[in-house]
């Protein structure tokens, strides 16, 4: 009941952040409330792996280990829940101006994440 209590917060609130920053059309969230995930789609003027190696870099910098998921656990509490929403608030708003200026690619610090497998 704890852990779906706090995924359903996380399913309430992310996507109304993704829809204030104007990226519903590209970012939406799915899953289960104890583990839920990003999808991340292509933009205009840039593709999704684009999209979530700005969005993992910027969650690194404010202390997140995570590649679209939400893996929750018992460690876990209202606290981070809080501070991961705070850092979404920050960081879809920053993605949403790089794909409006066309700069997305000046706000990735490294490489663009590749696709780990292809079709052949």
């Amino acid at each position: 009941e704890r852990l779906r209590t706090m995924g359903q917060r996380l399913l309430d609130a992310v996507p109304a952040l993704v829809a204030d920053a104007g990226l519903s059309d590209v970012i939406g969230m799915k899953g289960h409330p104890s583990w839920t995930f990003l999808t991340i789609g292509d933009a205009d003027n840039a593709g999704g792996f684009k999209i979530k190696t700005l969005l993992m870099q910027e969650l690194h910098q404010r202390g997140f280990l995570s590649f679209g998921t939400h893996n929750l656990n018992y460690a876990h509490g209202d606290e981070e829940i809080d501070d991961l929403l705070e850092a979404y608030g920050e960081i879809l708003p920053q993605i949403a101006e790089g794909l409006g200026a066309g700069t997305l690619d000046t706000m990735i610090r490294g490489e663009t994440l590749v696709p780990l497998f292809k079709v052949r």
